[in-house]
């Protein structure tokens, strides 16, 4: 319970068992550096403690695979999230997730994925559609796709562990989420994943233990900085991993779902553990609310 609590002072008694390996950092900020919490939900009063804001950015080396859909960050995909002391689970280092402020808890960028001018198994299809498919190609109209990662589950049921995130060793952030795959051929309802059956994705900065074909890899924390007179700390080059996770099939893609095998088919998907990774690459910025509050106008 002592080691909960201080994991949950901002990070700073924690943060010092990084910096003794690290050695310690002190870096100049810009002024704006407390805007990335502008999300924060302050005014949230947890069971334990103050709400903690925590921010997170994934850079243009993070991918998101699932069969054969992979979404490159070309734009950074932004976490904004509110962490307090989970006392009554009993397990050292889990936190609370609260919403962001605007509900903006992950940020929805739309990321170009793969054609699907090679891929679809026009077999699958209905006369209708693929009457109209070829039609689609005859015209000359793209068919590339537009990948966008949402979060499938309201917040509370991110998972949220600190003292793994620092000690790299099991799982440190869950996110359940689906992938919404656009283009005119598909509609605007076709998902990978979804509210029932989300894709669960336990990243750790340690090791993975995966089925094969996949082999493990390895996360790290990162450097550690502290800015604005240690009230924010920064982890300025965390990679986050998995590739133990299974990824399920396709739904609401055409009309009424009409396009579902075809795109299955086209994807690899359902794909089984063991045969998708994900990498979130970038920082992760924490400081209190009252720290925060005092320096944005909310």
């Amino acid at each position: 319970m002592q080691r909960l609590r201080m994991v949950g002072l901002c990070l700073v008694a924690a943060f010092a068992l990084s910096i003794v390996a690290a050695g310690p950092a002190f870096a100049k900020t810009a002024s704006n550096i407390w805007e990335k919490f502008n999300e924060c939900p302050v005014g949230i009063t947890p069971p334990e403690g103050e709400i903690q804001c925590v921010y997170g950015e994934a850079g243009r080396e993070s991918f998101f695979q699932a069969g054969k859909v992979t979404v490159h960050f070309v734009k950074p995909v932004k976490l904004n999230i509110g962490s307090a002391e989970d006392a009554e689970t009993g397990i050292t280092g889990q936190f609370l997730v609260y919403a962001a402020q605007d509900g903006h808890t992950i940020s929805k960028e739309a990321e170009p994925a793969p054609s699907l001018t090679e891929g679809i198994n026009t077999e699958k299809l209905s006369e209708a559609e693929k009457k109209s498919y070829e039609e689609y190609l005859a015209a000359g109209k793209s068919t590339k796709i537009t990948a966008t990662i949402e979060l499938a589950l309201p917040a509370k049921d991110i998972y949220l562990n600190k003292a793994n995130l620092i000690d790299e060793e099991g799982e440190a952030f869950g996110f359940p989420v689906m992938i919404h795959l656009t283009n005119k051929f598909l509609g605007t309802k076709c998902y990978v994943g979804s509210t029932a059956e989300p894709i669960v994705v336990p990243f750790t900065t340690g090791a993975t233990n995966p089925e094969p074909p996949n082999t493990s890899i390895h996360g790290t924390k990162g450097p550690l900085i502290f800015r604005e007179n240690f009230e924010i700390g920064e982890f300025s080059h965390t990679v986050l991993v998995n590739n133990e996770y299974a990824a399920p099939g396709v739904n609401g893609c055409g009309v009424n779902g009409s396009l579902d095998a075809a795109i299955d088919s086209a994807l690899g998907l359902p794909s089984p553990a063991g045969s998708n990774t994900t990498m979130l690459i970038g920082k992760l910025y924490q400081a209190g609310a009252s720290n925060v509050a005092a320096h944005i106008q909310y």
